[in-house]
């Protein structure tokens, strides 16, 4: 037989050979071979290019078996190969879906193996062909025959590709409607070339169609290039965030370590430092060297997780420790560099952390008070899972409208009539109870959900303000709190103005608060921010006067239109002489200034006698009013209100 009518007899095979080096260059190319499913995968390629390799020798030995008892020899020993091959290549499939959906590892040992026994029996009667020919046989002319248990192979490779099927289309859940239509279209090709091989044997196209299929798999499977991080090739927050709601949704329990870098912004600045990039190419590749699985993903900027599944807790704190050595001996960069710093954090899932909400809390959290290069744990984590928990009922709150504005009244010392309220938001929710806004402003302040809640009060005030409850009660203006990251923000005048011309209120009905601490951190952001509201006619007040350490001169130079005092100085001048001098200087100093006082945390009626001989001019507290709901506060309208009663 001539090279030219080889090639035309095999050039299914020859083509099936191509397809499958093909794709295992491909992987190697996008270096993806660390998966367990990829490495099943790549062995079912390397089984079809020597079934194919097996198959060309066959048809060309055929030819020559009359002559030569090589020939004979080359043709059965080839064929036999071929058979013991090609029927491994089902069984790889099948396992290989159970992987890629990560089904296997759930599987119980004897349901692992059950999927086993088809192939392991249609292996049986093809190992014991030379002897019984129960799966083939040839001829005196050594022409092919099909004998009856060749039916039985085609029936285990057939079951095995529905298993496939069902499990890669239905069963996998990073699977999108491009990917299954591929999907569905590779298994067709596959079909039809059993088909055409089964009825027409001449026609031997199967096991290039098993290529085709291979090829549509490595597209719709392999290729993952949208779930991997390209620095690291580890895979990215996407595929972090669709892996652990299928774990979640499976009730899969795993262990996550994570690892994250503190102080990547200000360590990129410093002279010699490496690049990000570099800092995290390099440490991935020292991970991969610890731990060999899939299940790591970059999930933020400065920070890599690793999910740990089916291992018992002792592994991952032998991983733990691992990832703090690999911290600490400079992440694999060509020179050590110390000035970088991290943390390890580990927790178990379900038990610790129950949603992907929290776990990308988990991962996105800052833990600058846990010690550099320190594990932390279980009652280490307690205070960031609290703050975890704080975060989600912040985020349901503003879906589901559990926040609420109070208003507690301010009034005349010397009249006590209401002169102002100030708008205290609350957040009221099924889990943690009532949270004040000391629980969650911090947290806000973090997760960039300030501005939202920020606009929600200022909303809520000017709407209170336009319903026309406030003139009815002779409520000049309402306070409302800033907080620290609100007075930073270049763009928080024009917001303002913005909501409260959308509202249609006058900016003369508003007066902001800040508290004294805020108004130590930046003397000229903060006058320029007060400078600009009063020139639209807001209100400025200082709160909490007594606790910060401002410089007392550039506090009274922004000219603020009241001075609040904090609770604590007016308690302790009524327990101590200390305390009392205190507040007398105070309300005197300020006064001297020409700016009113506020006494809040007023609640005897003791406390009410020694303000009032101070002649300061406004109080807040219990004694007169706890923050109220807005219908409450409604019901001053038209009362006779007694300063003694407290609601």
């Amino acid at each position: 037989m001539d090279i030219i009518s080889l090639i035309n007899q095999t050039a299914f095979y020859i083509g099936a050979v191509f397809v499958a080096a093909s794709c295992i260059v491909y992987m190697h190319i996008h270096n993806s071979m660390d998966k367990p499913q990829t490495k099943i995968f790549n062995i079912a390629l390397w089984t079809t290019i020597l079934t194919s390799v097996f198959e060309v020798i066959t048809i060309y030995a055929e030819p020559y078996c009359g002559q030569y008892a090589s020939a004979r020899i080359a043709l059965y020993a080839s064929d036999y190969m071929y058979f013991v091959l090609h029927n491994m290549l089902g069984m790889f499939l099948c396992y290989y879906s159970f992987f890629a959906t990560q089904t296997f590892t759930r599987m119980t040992p004897e349901r692992q193996t059950f999927y086993l026994l088809p192939f392991l029996i249609s292996e049986f009667f093809i190992i014991t062909n030379p002897w019984n020919h129960y799966t083939w046989y040839y001829d005196e002319s050594f022409q092919f025959h099909r004998n009856w248990a060749e039916i039985s192979v085609y029936v285990v490779g057939g079951l095995y590709y529905i298993i496939a099927i069902y499990y890669l289309i239905f069963r996998w859940y990073a699977a999108t409607k491009k990917r299954k239509l591929m999907l569905v279209m590779s298994f067709i090709m596959t079909a039809i070339g059993i088909v055409i091989q089964f009825f027409f044997p001449g026609m031997e196209v199967e096991l290039f169609f098993e290529a085709i299929t291979f090829l549509g798999i490595m597209l719709s499977v392999e290729y993952d290039d949208e779930r991997v991080d390209m620095v690291t090739r580890m895979y990215n927050r996407e595929a972090f965030v669709q892996d652990v709601s299928y774990y979640l949704d499976t009730k899969t329990r795993f262990d996550a370590v994570l690892l994250k870098l503190t102080n990547c912004d200000t360590y990129e600045k410093m002279p010699g430092a490496f690049s990000v990039n570099e800092v995290f190419s390099s440490m991935a590749t020292a991970i991969r060297e610890i731990y060999k699985y899939s299940t790591c993903y970059r999930v933020t900027q400065n920070s890599i997780i690793l999910l740990v599944l089916n291992k018992d807790e002792a592994y991952a704190d032998m991983l733990a420790e691992k990832l703090k050595q690999l911290l600490i001996a400079g992440l694999g960069l060509p020179k050590k560099d110390e000035r970088i710093t991290g943390v390890i954090m580990q927790t178990k899932v379900p038990d610790e952390v129950s949603s992907v909400q929290d776990m990308l809390l988990f991962v996105d959290m800052e833990y600058n008070d846990i010690t550099a290069n320190k594990i932390a744990k279980g009652d280490d984590l307690h205070e960031f899972f609290e703050r975890a928990r704080i975060e989600k009922a912040m985020r349901e709150g503003l879906e589901n409208h559990r926040f609420e504005v109070l208003y507690q009244p301010v009034y005349g010392c010397k009249d006590k009539r209401i002169n102002s309220a100030e708008a205290l938001i609350r957040l009221n929710d099924p889990v943690l109870g009532q949270l004040l806004p000391e629980h969650f402003i911090p947290a806000a302040e973090r997760n960039g959900m300030i501005d939202v809640i920020s606009d929600f009060v200022l909303r809520e005030v000017c709407r209170f303000i336009k319903g026309g409850g406030p003139d009815k009660l002779g409520i000049k203006y309402i306070n409302v709190n800033l907080s620290v990251l609100q007075c930073m923000q270049t763009h928080f005048v024009d917001r303002v103005r913005t909501i409260l011309k959308e509202e249609d209120v006058g900016p003369g009905r508003i007066n902001f608060e800040i508290i004294e601490s805020v108004a130590a951190e930046d003397y000229g952001n903060l006058s320029r921010v007060i400078r600009e509201c009063r020139e639209l006619g807001f209100y400025f007040s200082m709160e909490g006067y007594g606790t910060g350490y401002s410089n007392i001169y550039s506090v009274f130079s922004m000219n603020f239109n009241e001075i609040k005092l904090d609770k604590t100085i007016l308690w302790e001048a009524c327990i101590s002489e200390q305390g009392r001098i205190i507040l007398e200087n105070s309300v005197r100093m300020i006064h001297e200034m020409g700016i009113p006082v506020v006494a809040v945390g007023v609640e005897t009626q003791k406390q009410l006698e020694m303000v009032e001989k101070l002649d300061v001019e406004l109080v807040q507290g219990f004694y007169f009013a706890k923050p109220l709901s807005k219908a409450d506060v409604m019901r001053f309208a038209g009362a006779d209100r007694h300063p003694e009663i407290t609601i």
